[in-house]
Order: structure tokens, then C-alpha cells, then sequence
């Protein structure tokens, strides 16, 4: 397993069996802005500076349906 602090991109954590590839989906939920956003986008900068997620998916409401 990779150290947290060894900076990988994505398709490299798929191709390498030594390092679990692990990957979160946010919701933002209703509108383009606010607090939600605001929460949604500090996880999305925490987690980029944190390395142990190799990639962040942001939905459009998932399912289709309003959140």
C-alpha cells in the first residue's frame, strides 16, 4: 500500500495492484451555490490535499431526482 503523502493520479492507482483505488461521489444538491456548495467544494479541496482519494465524482443529482 502507498504511503498517503506519495501523490498518484488516478489511472495509476487502477493499474497498480499494490494501491486500493478509492474514489467518493458527492450530491450537490439543489442551485449552484450557498453553504452547500460551499461544504461540498472545502471536502472537495480536503480531500485533494489529503491524498488517500483517488478521484472525486460530482453528481447532477443523482437518480434524477431534486435533492
Amino acid at each position: 500500500m502507498k504511503n498517503k503523502a506519495t501523490k498518484t493520479t488516478f489511472p495509476q492507482t487502477l493499474l497498480d495492484p499494490e494501491t486500493f483505488t478509492l474514489t467518493y461521489e458527492l450530491v450537490p444538491g439543489r442551485g449552484a451555490g450557498g453553504k452547500k456548495i460551499d461544504r461540498l467544494l472545502e471536502f472537495a479541496r480536503l480531500a485533494g490535499e489529503d491524498g488517500r482519494i483517488s478521484a472525486l465524482s460530482v453528481t447532477d443529482n443523482a437518480g434524477g431526482h431534486p435533492a
